[in-house]
């Protein structure tokens, strides 16, 4: 009689000819479960994977690598979702006369009282090294305007001017109907369930630490 511990991990093989080479080997878990009527725990054992190599050995961090791998999936469609949407709303961008750098600022600055450069990189997806050349562009066109910050002489304020806000009231409600497509393709409910998953993402990525894996250079 053969002794199980609950989560661990065997290897079975199926009944079959004597002596075939193709046996069939089972890769189970030994899972505990409750008999409603009885009270009592017993085990089962729950099918992960199928091997017809003989020579099959069980790896205890196999778990975790296919566990790693669907992580990676996972990043890679988030990775391909953003270059999506950003294909899909530079189109409409670009037909408005402006980069998406420039809408980002344009769209972040409407009907506000300006913001600091470093609120402007906190609030958009623009680069520290990218922002200087960006404002100043729009500058040139005469969409906006900057001067020092009363309460801060170091920090400067960034402000739409009049033509800005008047060309933001503009092309902001156009940009939204372009995507509307987008938007109608999905419930409320599904909108609410993938942002909280993506806020749960983010904060993972934002607070947990990553491994202390020390690796020998190649030389």
């Amino acid at each position: 009689m053969c002794k199980f511990v609950y989560g661990q991990a065997v290897i079975a093989r199926t009944h079959g000819q004597q002596g075939a080479d193709n046996a069939a080997w089972w890769h189970l878990r030994v899972c505990s479960t409750l008999n409603p009527q009885t009270k009592c725990r017993f085990a089962i054992l729950e099918f992960m994977e199928y091997s017809s190599n003989t020579n099959y050995i069980y790896d205890p961090l196999q778990k975790s690598a296919m566990r790693e791998k669907r992580f990676l999936m996972m990043v890679r469609e988030l990775m391909e979702c953003a270059r999506g949407f950003e294909r899909y709303s530079a189109a409409h961008v670009r037909e408005l006369g402006l980069t998406p750098a420039q809408f980002d600022i344009i769209a972040t600055l409407g009907n506000t009282q300006g913001m600091s450069c470093k609120e402007l990189g906190e609030k958009t997806l623009i680069t520290k090294g990218t922002m200087t050349g960006v404002l100043d562009r729009l500058e040139a066109k005469g969409m906006l305007n900057r001067h020092p910050c009363a309460d801060d002489g170091r920090s400067w304020i960034t402000k739409l001017t009049p033509e800005g806000q008047a060309f933001f009231e503009q092309i902001f409600p156009a940009h939204m109907h372009s995507l509307r497509p987008l938007v109608e393709h999905f419930g409320n409910d599904q909108l609410d369930a993938m942002r909280a998953q993506l806020q749960q993402l983010r904060t993972a990525f934002e607070t947990i630490q990553p491994a202390d894996i020390k690796i020998r250079s190649a030389r």
